[in-house]
């Protein structure tokens, strides 16, 4: 009777190890790779530094080409890794402060309204303010009133709450009107509700 096989030698290391400290393979002897796990990362390791930049070129070529296949993977992905991912992304976030400050004003610059709306939802949340509003929310108030400030009509708008979270006004999209920044500035904490008298019921 043929003996059991338990642990093999590592071609790399040397090192005699249990079949589990090696990955499977159909191809190769006893079903494992001829190097351990540890060796193989090590590998892996030293072949990606040496072939990172090629490496995300290839794969942002392919995201680009394929990109409802790699926003499925990158969904699917996150839902059944919700916790890993987290902790992937803060871990990634605190050892690239410096990138991450720079992608954070990039996308601030270039999506002012969502930046502004992540700010006022932030601010309601400390003080426990009732609701939440979204882009498209915000988006479909503005283009109700034409895009337009309801206090002097100029076309630049901006976030106003007509009764102020500071006196009890909810963060709720009925308690939103758009007014340029000149004239939010001089509302500054009073209610004063600008839209016409047939949109406030």
């Amino acid at each position: 009777m043929d003996d059991i096989i338990t642990e093999i030698k590592c071609n790399k290391c040397g090192e005699i190890k249990p079949l589990s400290e090696f990955y499977n393979s159909k191809h190769k002897k006893y079903g494992k790779f001829a190097s351990c796990k540890k060796c193989e990362v090590a590998r892996y390791k030293e072949w990606y530094s040496e072939n990172r930049e090629s490496s995300i070129q290839r794969v942002m070529k392919w995201a680009s080409e394929n990109q409802e296949k790699h926003n499925k993977w990158v969904d699917d992905w996150h839902k059944a890794n919700r916790e890993k991912g987290l902790i992937s992304a803060k871990k990634w976030r605190e050892n690239n402060k410096d990138m991450e400050l720079t992608k954070t004003r990039r996308w601030r610059a270039n999506n002012p309204e969502k930046a502004r709306l992540q700010v006022e939802n932030r601010r309601a949340r400390k003080i426990n303010a009732e609701g939440s509003v979204s882009a498209k929310e915000w988006n479909d108030l503005c283009k109700k009133y034409g895009n337009k400030c309801l206090c002097c009509g100029a076309q630049e708008v901006t976030m106003d709450h007509i009764v102020p979270l500071s006196k009890g006004g909810t963060n709720k999209i009925d308690n939103y009107q758009p007014l340029c920044g000149v004239c939010n500035s001089r509302k500054h904490n009073k209610t004063i509700d600008y839209r016409p008298k047939e949109a406030r019921k």
